[in-house]
C-alpha cells in the first residue's frame, strides 16, 4: 500500500530581491500595522512583493521580483525606507522562506478569490464559495478548501476541503424575532459574518435601542453621515446587500480583530456562527477518504502554477510521497511477564495470529487470562453513590461489577458496599465523613450527564470515582452477555486506585515523557504527567490548578514549576532512576515564556543534582489541526492506522487512528513538530512515540486513543483541577 499527502510541491526559483532598511523602527511593542504600511509603500513604489523579515531583532522590508527598485522610499508617516543590497530568495536553500512563504500565499489568494471566485475567511487561507449549498440546524453550509504553504525540505502547497457554518437568519432577524433583550444574551460578543463582498469575521459587542442605522453616528473625511448611507454607497457591498439593510433597524456595533474599537453596522448584514460545532454539523462536514480526496484532486488541478510577480512557479500535478512509512501496532505486557505481540501468536488460542483487526478482543482476554500488570493490594472497599430511589439499581449493578473487576483486572471488591444517595448532599457530606478514610474508590450511578458530577468530585476530595449513567448501564449488554461498559468502569476505577492493566513492552526513545496541556473554558489552566519511557506508566502528576488566565500558554514560572517539580518528586520518591532524556509533549504550541520556563527548570535540576549536566530534551508540539492528510492508493483511499510521512527534519505527521479504528470520514493526523531539539532523537522516533503511546486507554482497552497519553491525560485533568478539585488520579 503506497501513502501519499495532500500536499503538492511549488517549484520556487531563485528570486531576485531588494533589502530595505527602516528608520526609525517600528514600534516593539505592536509593530503590525507600521510595517504594513511599509510594504504597501515598498509594493506601490517598486513594483514587486513586499515582505517583511526581522534579522537579530531588527525590521527589514524585501522587495521580491522587483525589476523598478528605488534607492529610498518615504511612507506618508516620513519613515525612510533606504535600500541597503541586493540579495535572492527562494531556490532549493529556502532563503527567506518566511518571506517567500508569505508571497506564495498572497499571490495564492489573489488567484482562488478573483479568477476562481471564493471568498477568503480573513486571511485565514480559508476559501469557500459565495452561496451555500444546504442548511443544517438553521445554519448555512458553506463548502470550500482550507490551504496552508509551508516550507518542508521544499516549498508545500497543501490543500483540504471543510465547511463553514453561518445562520441564515441574520441579527436583525433574531430581534424581529425575539426581541432585543434574549438576542443580547444569545448573540452579544458572537462571531458573526458581516455579509459584504469581503465576508469579513466581527464580533457583535453591542445593539443600540435608541440609535437606528439612519442616524448620522459616522464622520467619513470630515462629513456626517449614517450606516444606511455608508453601506448604500460603499462599492464594497453589492446591490443585492445593499437592499437588505432596513432604514429603521437599531444601529449595531461590531469589532474587527484588527480594530482597537468598534465600529458602527447593521444587523441586517450581520449572521452569527455557531457557539459551538454541534455533532450534526460534525456529521454534515464528515467526509469519506475518497470524497476528500476527489474533492482536493479537482481544486488542485486548477492551480497550475503561483506567480510572485512575474515569475511563475509550478505546482506538481502529483501529491507528495516521499517520507512515508508505516508504524506497526506495539507489543503490551500483561500480568507474568506475558506479551501480546500484534504479528505473533495468540498464546490463549495459538491457531489465531493477532492483528489490527482483532488486537482489542485478544487484549481483553489476555487481561482476563494473565491478569494486569500491577494491581491493588488486598480486597477493595469500593462504594456506591446514587439518584434518588435507584439503590436497588445501583446494587444490582455491583454484583456484575464485582465479576468483572475479578475477572479482568484481578481485584476482588468486598461484599458490602457503603450506599448513599448523591442528590442529598447534606446525606452525602455526612457519609463521607464517616466513611471516607476505610473507602478506596466510589461508583457513581447517574441519572443522565450532567455537571452535577464535578460537584460530587468536590465533595469527594480527591476519592477516586468512576461514573456510569443509568440509560448507559441498561443499554450496554451485548447479545453475548458481556457489557463493554461495566469493563470500561471496572478498568478506569482501577486505575485509578492503582492498578495498571498492561503498559508497554518495548521502551519508548527517551528516558522520561513530560505531557502538558493547556486549554479550558473561560479561564484556562496547566495540566501535566510524567511518563516512564521504560514502559509508558504513569509515574506523576500535577494535582492542583495550575491558572494561567485568559493565555493558551503556561508563563514563566508554571513551566518551570512543572518540570521542576514533578521529575524532582519523582526523583526523590525513588520512582526513577538517574533519567539521561526527556521528551515534552505539549498539545498545541509553546510560547517563547513557557520554553523560558522549562529550560530553567531542567537547569535548576542540574544544579540540584536530580540529573546530569549532559541531560538531553526536546519539546515537541503536537497539532490535530494542521489540515495534513495522509490517503492510501486502495480504493477507498482510507489511510491505516500507523501510517506516518516525514515532512522534514523537523516535522512528522502520524496517523493514529485510521483504519480499522476509523468507522466514518476521513483520519486526521496528529502533527508532532520539534519546538527544541536538545536531543538526537528523529522525527521517525517522535511518531514512533506518540503512536504507541495512543495505545494506553486504561479506561477504555478496547478502543486505542486518537492521542498520546501524555496530551490525552493532561486534557481530561483541565475540568476537575480548574474547578478547585484536587486530582491524585488518572482521570479516565
Amino acid at each position: 500500500m503506497a501513502l501519499f499527502a495532500n500536499s503538492f510541491e511549488i517549484e520556487v526559483p531563485k528570486l531576485s530581491a531588494a533589502k530595505y532598511s527602516i528608520d526609525p523602527q517600528p514600534s516593539s511593542s505592536d509593530p503590525w500595522k507600521q510595517l504594513d504600511n511599509y510594504e504597501r509603500a515598498i509594493k506601490s513604489e517598486c513594483s514587486g512583493s513586499a515582505q517583511r523579515i526581522n534579522e537579530d531583532g531588527k525590521w527589514y522590508i524585501l522587495s521580491i521580483g522587483s525589476h523598478d527598485s528605488k534607492p529610498s522610499v518615504t511612507t506618508n508617516d516620513g519613515t525612510e525606507l533606504t535600500k541597503i543590497g541586493d540579495t535572492t530568495v527562494g531556490g532549493e536553500s529556502g532563503k527567506y522562506q518566511e518571506a517567500v512563504i508569505q508571497s506564495l500565499r498572497d499571490s495564492l489568494g489573489w488567484f482562488v478569490t478573483t479568477q476562481l471566485d471564493y471568498w477568503e475567511l480573513g486571511n485565514s487561507q480559508r476559501f469557500y464559495e459565495w452561496n451555500p449549498s444546504d442548511i443544517v440546524d438553521g445554519y448555512d453550509t458553506y463548502h470550500g478548501y482550507s490551504t496552508s504553504i509551508e516550507f518542508n525540505d521544499g516549498y508545500y502547497l497543501t490543500i483540504d476541503p471543510t465547511v463553514k457554518f453561518i445562520s441564515d437568519l441574520s441579527v436583525y432577524d433574531y430581534l424581529k424575532k425575539f426581541g432585543s433583550k434574549k438576542v443580547e444574551n444569545l448573540l452579544l460578543d458572537r462571531n458573526c459574518t458581516l455579509m459584504s463582498n469581503d465576508r469579513h469575521t466581527v464580533e457583535l459587542v453591542s445593539i443600540a435601542d435608541d440609535l437606528s442605522v439612519s442616524d448620522k453616528t459616522m464622520t467619513l473625511d470630515g462629513e456626517d453621515t449614517s450606516v444606511y448611507e455608508y453601506i448604500q454607497n460603499n462599492d464594497n457591498y453589492s446591490d443585492e446587500q445593499a437592499e437588505r439593510v432596513d432604514p429603521s433597524e437599531p444601529l449595531a456595533r461590531i469589532q474587527f480583530y484588527w480594530s482597537d474599537e468598534p465600529v458602527d453596522s447593521a444587523p441586517s448584514l450581520l449572521h452569527p456562527h455557531p457557539e459551538e460545532i454541534e455533532p450534526s454539523m460534525t456529521g454534515y462536514a464528515s467526509r469519506s477518504s475518497r470524497s476528500r480526496w476527489g474533492d482536493t484532486e479537482r481544486f488542485a488541478q486548477d492551480i497550475n502554477y503561483i506567480q510572485v510577480f512575474n515569475t511563475k512557479c509550478p505546482v506538481s500535478d502529483s501529491p507528495r510521497q516521499d517520507g512515508s512509512f508505516s508504524l506497526n501496532y506495539p507489543p503490551l505486557q500483561f500480568g507474568g511477564g506475558n506479551e501480546m505481540v500484534p504479528g505473533q501468536n495468540n498464546a490463549i488460542e495459538p491457531d489465531q495470529i493477532i492483528h489490527e483487526r482483532n488486537w482489542r478482543y485478544v487484549l481483553r482476554d489476555y487481561l482476563e487470562e494473565f491478569g494486569p500488570v500491577s494491581k491493588h493490594r488486598g480486597a477493595a472497599q469500593i462504594d456506591l453513590l446514587h439518584p434518588d430511589g435507584r439503590e436497588d439499581t445501583a446494587l444490582e449493578m455491583f454484583d456484575k461489577l464485582q465479576s468483572y473487576a475479578n475477572e479482568y483486572v484481578g481485584i476482588t471488591i468486598q461484599d458490602r458496599p457503603g450506599t448513599v444517595s448523591h442528590q442529598d448532599y447534606q446525606e452525602l457530606r455526612e457519609w463521607i465523613r464517616r466513611h471516607r478514610s476505610n473507602s478506596d474508590g466510589v461508583i457513581v450511578l447517574l441519572d443522565s450527564h450532567s455537571e452535577e458530577y464535578h460537584d460530587i468530585l468536590a465533595e469527594l476530595d480527591g476519592l477516586p470515582a468512576q461514573a456510569i449513567q443509568l440509560k448507559t448501564y441498561r443499554e450496554s449488554f451485548g447479545s453475548d452477555g458481556f457489557s463493554n461498559s461495566l469493563y470500561n468502569v471496572v478498568c478506569g476505577l482501577a486505575t485509578k486506585i492503582g492498578t495498571r492493566p498492561f503498559l508497554l513492552s518495548s521502551p519508548l526513545e527517551a528516558d522520561l515523557y513530560l505531557g502538558m496541556s493547556v486549554t479550558g473554558d473561560e479561564v484556562n489552566s496547566a495540566a501535566a504527567v510524567l511518563i516512564s519511557g521504560s514502559n509508558g506508566d504513569l509515574i506523576h502528576q500535577t494535582t492542583n490548578n495550575l491558572a494561567t488566565g485568559s493565555s493558551t500558554v503556561t508563563n514563566f514560572e508554571v513551566s518551570r514549576r512543572i518540570v521542576r517539580q514533578l521529575i524532582a518528586e519523582a526523583i526523590d520518591r525513588g520512582l526513577i532512576e538517574d533519567p539521561q532524556s526527556l521528551i515534552i509533549h505539549r498539545n498545541g504550541q509553546f510560547g517563547d515564556a513557557e520554553i523560558d520556563g522549562i529550560r530553567d527548570g531542567i537547569s535548576e535540576l542540574q544544579d540540584s543534582g536530580h540529573i546530569n549536566g549532559s541531560f538531553d530534551w526536546q519539546a515537541i508540539e503536537i497539532s490535530e489541526s494542521s489540515g495534513h492528510r495522509l490517503y492510501s492508493d486502495t480504493g477507498n483511499r482510507t489511510c491505516e492506522t500507523g501510517a506516518a510521512m516525514r515532512l522534514d527534519s523537523q516535522n512528522v505527521i502520524v496517523s493514529t487512528y485510521g483504519k480499522p479504528e476509523i468507522h466514518q470520514g476521513s483520519p486526521s493526523p496528529l502533527h508532532c513538530s520539534v519546538s527544541v531539539d536538545n536531543g538526537d532523537i528523529s522525527v521517525e522516533g517522535i511518531a514512533s512515540d506518540v503512536f504507541k503511546l495512543s495505545f494506553l486507554n486504561w479506561g477504555s482497552p478496547m478502543m486505542k486513543m486518537k492521542h498520546p497519553l501524555t496530551t490525552q491525560l493532561p486534557s481530561q485533568m483541565h475540568d476537575i483541577l480548574s474547578s478547585g478539585i484536587p486530582l491524585s488520579y488518572p482521570p479516565f
